[in-house]
């Protein structure tokens, strides 16, 4: 995608994500993805030295991770005592996400 991007690609990808947007919305996110897209531009267009680090690491110092070590969780009854709906062992919750036509 260039800096030229129309709203019949903001359309196209707001079908791929399954996002139904109004005219309005989809006006707005092309401005706001023309600006970022354009900056991304100049970013790449950058002279960067190459003594210029670029992370910004100053030291020898590594990811440090811990030991995936089991450990005691809650079980099923304590996790679920305060529940405002369970059914067979599971939280019950609302819909959050619907089948589009």
């Amino acid at each position: 995608m260039s800096s030229q991007m129309d709203l019949n690609d903001v359309e196209y990808l707001a079908q791929l994500s399954k996002l139904s947007l109004s005219q309005k919305q989809l006006k707005k996110i092309l401005v706001d993805l023309r600006a970022i897209i354009g900056h991304m531009s100049k970013v790449s267009k950058m002279k960067l030295s190459k003594k210029i680090p670029r992370t910004n690491r100053l030291g020898n110092e590594q990811n440090v991770w811990r030991e995936d070590v089991v450990e005691t969780s809650l079980n099923q009854e304590v996790a679920l005592k305060n529940a405002k709906r369970k059914y067979n062992g599971y939280f019950v919750v609302k819909q959050l996400v619907r089948k589009t036509k």
